[in-house]
């Protein structure tokens, strides 16, 4: 039921995002870094203790094409400026650092479900339900990966561990960089 939960609000907040709404998300590119006059949201009372937070992740659309037995699949890493928070006091270099890693590893989560995509077959009778599964399964991993990376780094204040993740995320946006491409075309037949 959880997973049914998220993947409806996943499939809300997914409309929204590819409506193009540019004053609200922030599109993941290897050229455009995170600015603190992006973090535009308000500070929840649960998180007073936080200094910062992003809310981002990777989301995608399903598009035809002029081909019967074809798909396009749009998938974004996506940064959410009205969700997105700072405390005054905290704004650092080191910790816009830290939440760009964050996004990095957004883009590397996008960047390996279009990796997974291109290696599966799909049919017009399977196609939504194994992109569902697929998309929940990179997403979940994600989540993951951006627990341990705040426990490790304790939120960026570990100097080390920061540093070590961000090569990380450095290099594994390059190892992954043949699906940089935010559109992949799929073979769908009947």
């Amino acid at each position: 039921m959880k997973k049914i939960a998220l993947l409806i609000l996943y499939c809300f907040t997914a409309c929204a995002f590819f409506q193009g709404n540019e004053n609200v998300f922030l599109f993941w590119k290897p050229d455009v870094k995170l600015k603190w006059k992006d973090f535009q949201g308000h500070i929840k009372s649960e998180d007073d203790k936080a200094a910062s937070a992003s809310y981002l992740g990777f989301l995608h659309t399903i598009r035809k094409t002029n081909y019967p037995d074809s798909v396009i699949i749009d998938t974004r890493a996506y940064f959410n400026r009205n969700k997105s928070w700072v405390k005054v006091p905290d704004v650092s270099p080191p910790l816009l650092a830290h939440e760009q890693v964050h996004f990095d590893l957004a883009e590397l989560y996008g960047r390996k479900f279009r990796k997974a995509l291109t290696a599966m077959t799909f049919n017009a009778a399977n196609l939504s339900r194994r992109l569902d599964s697929t998309y929940v399964f990179y997403l979940e991993s994600s989540d993951s990966l951006h627990a341990l990376y705040d426990i490790q780094t304790n939120h960026g204040l570990d100097k080390f561990y920061q540093e070590t993740w961000t090569e990380f995320a450095k290099g594994n946006l390059l190892q992954m960089q043949s699906f940089d491409e935010a559109l992949i075309k799929l073979y769908v037949p009947k």
